[in-house]
């Protein structure tokens, strides 16, 4: 998993290198409130955007997610959640495997760790970084967010 603010995008997509993370960051970089919902594809099914709304939710009810072949690249538009962190060996096998969103879910269970979430802050959470996002912050009930589903052989070449 890595963690940044935007301000720093262009930093880090030379770091991680690819042409992948020079056109995820750029799509990111100029979001703002009022961001058109819904998904866009930059790279077919292999790599597209989904702009959405949600409202965010005591963290007993929040599920835990990992993916088997997909990285996520969350930024938050606008609002703030809290993001429950674990690893699977913690949490155990998965009780689900949603195939149409390449997402395993996990027993409930508290988070081992929580990243705060807010306005201008991306995370990239890895297929085997399992995450817990909606966590409520009580500041803020509803969130925009942006989230780049990237498949994974787009990056390391491998599926």
């Amino acid at each position: 998993m890595l963690y940044g603010r935007i301000g720093d995008a262009e930093q880090y997509s030379r770091m991680l290198g690819g042409y992948i993370w020079l056109q995820a960051f750029d799509k990111l970089v100029g979001l703002k409130a009022g961001a058109v919902l819904g998904i866009t594809e930059l790279r077919g099914q292999s790599m597209y955007l989904d702009i959405h709304t949600y409202k965010t939710l005591p963290e007993a009810e929040c599920p835990w997610e990992s993916h088997s072949y997909t990285v996520d690249l969350q930024y938050m538009i606008e609002g703030s959640e809290w993001i429950g962190l674990s690893d699977a060996p913690t949490l155990g096998v998965p009780t689900r495997y949603v195939a149409e969103r390449d997402r395993y879910e996990y027993s409930p269970s508290e988070a081992l760790s929580k990243l705060y979430f807010s306005s201008g802050n991306w995370a990239i959470f890895f297929p085997q970084d399992v995450h817990k996002p909606m966590i409520s912050t009580s500041q803020h009930d509803a969130v925009l967010k942006a989230v780049i589903k990237i498949d994974a052989s787009l990056i390391f070449g491998m599926r």
